[in-house]
């Protein structure tokens, strides 16, 4: 017996004896620590992820400030309520694809609002059914008088279902988009826009069909907890194999 396969020590607790080998022991617990650290860490990344959430559900009901006076830090803006004056950018509508309402597929409207000649904002203004005939597509009223809109600023859903970025065809208005890309919307327009979208709230003027704002973040705490979950799992059934490897039944041996 080498130094490598003879056990390191011996525990015997009543018919059992646990004899563990070097290299056995060495691997358990380098494996045990990875998924030790690993769960720790989403429990650190669910308590940050908590955090954030409370502080995103107290900001979204905060009295709207104008959007001048919004910080410039992009996470300081995420569900920002502001309040923005200006036109309606008719000529330019954008349809997003494969939104569903109540069970009823659909589409959401974008629409810009200019602030001034060189810069606006892309306003988010709700949900719109699908026809009968996706080549016929719903007609979207926006006037043309002075708005004064109040919305909360969230970043555009820049994936589509499939989580893929996609070159949109902006050859007719309105387009039709999988998803919402700001510089290329730019490029079509001919000014700036806002880095954020202005998705207005259920009492704001000129939009459609609309949903609560979600507070959506590209994971929940609840997810991170069921990740570290999973991990501290993962070392408990490692622990639990590796002392029944490492043990032997010495009343079956005696018997035989």
């Amino acid at each position: 017996m080498n130094l490598l396969n003879k056990p390191l020590f011996s525990i015997t607790i009543r018919h059992y004896k646990f004899h563990p080998t070097l290299i056995p022991l060495i691997v358990t617990l380098a494996t045990l620590s990875a998924l030790l650290a690993l769960g720790s860490w989403q429990l650190d990344r669910a308590e940050y992820k908590e955090k954030l959430e409370q502080m995103i559900a107290e900001r979204i009901h905060q009295t709207p400030i104008p959007l001048s006076s919004a910080p410039q830090e992009s996470q300081q803006q995420l569900y920002l309520p502001v309040s923005v004056k200006g036109d309606y950018d008719s000529a330019h509508n954008i349809l997003l694809d494969n939104r569903v309402y109540d069970m009823q597929a659909g589409y959401n409207v974008f629409t810009p609002l200019k602030i001034s000649q060189q810069h606006g904002i892309l306003i988010n203004r709700g949900w719109v059914p699908l026809g009968r005939d996706r080549q016929i597509l719903p007609e979207i009223k926006t006037g043309t008088q002075y708005y004064s809109l109040q919305g909360v600023l969230l970043d555009p859903p820049t994936t589509n279902a499939l989580g893929i970025q996609l070159k949109e065809n902006y050859q007719q208005w309105p387009v039709v988009v999988q998803s919402v890309n700001l510089k290329e919307i730019e490029q079509q327009l001919g000014y700036t826009l806002e880095p954020k979208i202005l998705t207005l709230s259920d009492h704001a003027q000129s939009g459609f069909k609309r949903k609560k704002i979600p507070i959506t973040l590209n994971m929940s705490s609840d997810r991170h907890i069921g990740y570290a979950i999973t991990w501290f799992l993962c070392a408990i059934v490692l622990f639990i194999l590796f002392i029944v490897a490492s043990s032997q039944n010495e009343s079956k041996n005696n018997d035989k």
